[in-house]
């Protein structure tokens, strides 16, 4: 049995207590590893500098990049590696009773809910500044996480098969690029159909929407990051226009790629 450990092993920059939640900032120095371990209660993590893997064994291995959010159930044993650059995490955390985390424990830990990372940015904002908001905008945040929830009861026995995992890796990797689902399926040495089926068994969703998602990660991650024109972002992410990006960001997040970039400048202005 793994000990239960603290939401985080790194150094705490900061946390607050809210009613049933805790709010807390963390960070992590490069190639940081951290060995098999549980937490008590489930948790939303929003990576804002730098990275890591997180990994749940049974293949379930998720790669965290800054702007992404990782959602973990309660007790799901888990190791972590870090990037050569570390990374900076901003954690919500059920901390007693919550109806809202409730569904947490019926899914499998999960990568992506792209709609709530501008959400969450802002409760980091409020959180920063300590701002009587906080646990309103905890709770929004919490069930919106939930609402968006999906059952995975069979996660920690139902094993991804390595050959998966490297199609996912390489679907990620050429998310910018025309990729064909029969050439995948070769690679893989497999029928495209039964490829096609397994991977939205264990990713619960199919091999397109992961590269749309993978393409909006990359976009948000560079409007975060950088000063590059939106229109040139939207292109070189593999999207055919700025209005493009525009639709399928705001489609995915209920945010603009203007004001997504205001919101964590807003917040990468706070870190400096």
């Amino acid at each position: 049995m793994y000990g239960i450990a603290p939401v985080t092993h790194g150094v705490t920059d900061q946390t607050a207590k809210l009613r049933g939640i805790r709010l807390t900032e963390t960070s992590h120095g490069p190639d940081t590893r951290i060995g098999r371990h549980r937490h008590a209660y489930p948790a939303v993590t929003l990576v804002l500098q730098g990275g890591f893997l997180e990994d749940f064994g049974a293949s379930h291995t998720h790669e965290c990049g800054a702007m992404s959010v990782l959602v973990k159930p309660a007790d799901a044993p888990h190791s972590n590696r870090y990037s050569s650059r570390g990374a900076r995490s901003f954690i919500l955390e059920c901390a007693s009773e919550c109806g809202a985390f409730d569904a947490l424990e019926r899914a499998g830990p999960q990568p992506g809910l792209a709609r709530v990372v501008v959400p969450l940015l802002e409760l980091y904002a409020a959180f920063r500044a300590a701002a009587p908001e906080r646990q309103v905008l905890a709770e929004e945040v919490a069930f919106e996480v939930a609402r968006q929830q999906r059952p995975q009861p069979g996660w920690k026995t139902a094993k991804r098969p390595g050959w998966l995992s490297r199609i996912a890796d390489a679907a990620a990797a050429g998310c910018t690029h025309p990729l064909s689902l029969t050439s995948l399926a070769a690679d893989a040495a497999v029928h495209p159909v039964y490829l096609a089926r397994v991977f939205r068994r264990h990713y619960t969703q199919s091999i397109g929407s992961f590269m749309l998602q993978s393409r909006l990660r990359l976009a948000m991650r560079r409007l975060a990051m950088t000063a590059e024109p939106i229109a040139q972002i939207a292109l070189e992410c593999g999207f055919a226009d700025q209005s493009h990006l525009t639709r399928l960001l705001h489609r995915e997040t209920g945010s603009t790629p203007a004001r997504f970039r205001r919101v964590a400048c807003a917040v990468t202005r706070e870190q400096a």
